[in-house]
């Protein structure tokens, strides 16, 4: 199967059946392939992955979303995800721009405000992925900050003694 065919059956998957116009691979990392892809409808950032592990781009559709609700940051919005003959993609909003001066500092201080971001817990009701490695989760917030961050290391790592 194609490229161009599984990004059009991406693009399906989230109800745009219109052909594709233009994709192009962009750079951004080394996990997934990623594509600018132009449709008749309008273009998308799409992330794809051969044999993804179980989960993956649900659990990143799902993190976008959280931090999209915190307001702190701007995240582009995601359409769907899905897999199909052993690939796995994620369909996005493709946000044009260009880095600026201060482009950075921009991007530190929404991290700095999501970061402010309180809840009556720290932690997650369910497991994601740091890459494709898998990251326990779990409900934290009963305990020091200091005791919470050896009870999170300990958990997430299976070191005992820190």
């Amino acid at each position: 199967m194609t490229k161009e065919t599984m990004l059009q059956m991406a693009l399906e998957s989230i109800g745009d059946h219109s052909r594709i116009r233009h994709w192009r691979r962009v750079s951004g990392g080394d996990i997934n392939d990623a594509y600018r892809v132009q449709s008749g409808k309008q273009t998308y950032f799409i992330k794809m992955q051969r044999f993804p592990p179980s989960g993956f781009f649900a659990a990143e559709q799902m993190g976008l979303e959280l931090i999209r609700q915190a307001r702190a940051i701007n995240v582009p919005h995601t359409f769907g995800f899905g897999e199909a003959n052993g690939w796995g993609w994620l369909v996005l909003e493709w946000v044009e721009g260009t880095e600026t001066a201060q482009t950075a500092e921009q991007l530190g201080r929404g991290l700095a405000r999501l970061h402010q971001c309180r809840g009556p817990a720290f932690g997650l009701d369910r497991d994601t992925y740091i890459g494709t490695l898998p990251q326990r989760n779990g409900w934290y917030g009963r305990e020091s900050v200091k005791t919470l961050w050896r009870t999170f290391f300990r958990f997430t790592t299976g070191v005992a003694n820190h």
